[in-house]
């Protein structure tokens, strides 16, 4: 199998999965499973390093042309923009509404997919 290919295959698996674990959050309610909401937190940022790890090693490499790195730089601040929201829905009080903040983490994360 070939690395890019594997690498997506790899990457794809992580975000899925992070999308798998925060429907399962979201359907289970207030005050969340400490394993689950673990394993939630640490597959986007598992996600990150690995894409960070590979876009750095193809970049020396001379594949990844420098027009990608802002792309990846904007895809690094879009994960921790989610994790800082996703962050925030666990705090228990209410500022500001639970709903907002789950709008944001959604866009964040799709828009993270995206780039």
């Amino acid at each position: 199998m070939n690395i890019s290919i594997s690498f997506a295959i790899v990457t794809g698996i992580l975000l899925v999965s992070t999308f798998i674990s925060g429907f399962f959050l979201s359907g289970g309610g207030k005050p969340y499973g400490t394993l689950l909401f673990t394993v939630h937190k640490l597959l986007p940022f598992a996600a990150a390093v690995f894409s960070g790890i590979k876009a750095k090693n193809l970049y020396k490499a001379g594949i990844l042309p420098g027009v990608c790195i802002p792309f990846l730089f904007a895809g690094g601040v879009f994960i921790l923009l989610t994790i800082v929201t996703g962050g925030m829905l666990s705090v228990p009080r209410e500022l500001p509404p639970d709903r907002f903040k789950v709008r944001i983490n959604r866009v964040l994360f799709i828009c993270y997919t995206a780039v």
